[in-house]
């Protein structure tokens, strides 16, 4: 069985060397792997366990820093429209002024404002919105 893997390996580096594509790469890899192992006196399966614990730990540690990532987007956009409404509540309030009685704001018109406000940033308006108060 070994010698016939060794001429397989031999006749796919062959193919490799010439410029050709080997037909099934995972097998060719996997041969030339315990090749190497094997001359290198390294116990290639209990290397191959490492290796694969290896790569499990560092999926997890992966998998943790997305989530990581995506928490914090998330408070970074949450914390974005806090500003956002905030900064919409002040310019609706300075542009809303008085209706005229004993210096009361029309509430009705501070809402269309907030909303012209937010109509503006949702069809990416740059233009102020101005209303008639």
């Amino acid at each position: 069985m070994q010698v016939e893997a060794m001429i397989r390996t031999m006749y796919d580096t062959a193919l490799v060397a010439s410029g050709f594509h080997v037909y099934d790469q995972a097998d060719y890899a996997e041969r030339m792997a315990r090749l190497i192992s094997k001359s290198l006196e390294i116990d290639y399966e209990s290397l191959r366990e490492e290796l694969a614990e290896k790569s499990k730990e560092d999926l997890k540690l992966a998998a943790e820093d997305v989530r990581k990532e995506e928490e914090a987007a998330k408070e970074r956009d949450a914390e974005d429209a806090r500003k956002r409404k905030e900064e919409e509540e002040k310019m609706a309030k300075e542009s809303a002024g008085t209706d005229g009685q004993d210096g009361e704001v029309d509430l009705e018109k501070l809402q269309e404002a907030m909303n012209i406000a937010r109509q503006g940033e949702d069809d990416g308006d740059e233009a102020e919105a101005k209303i008639e108060l």
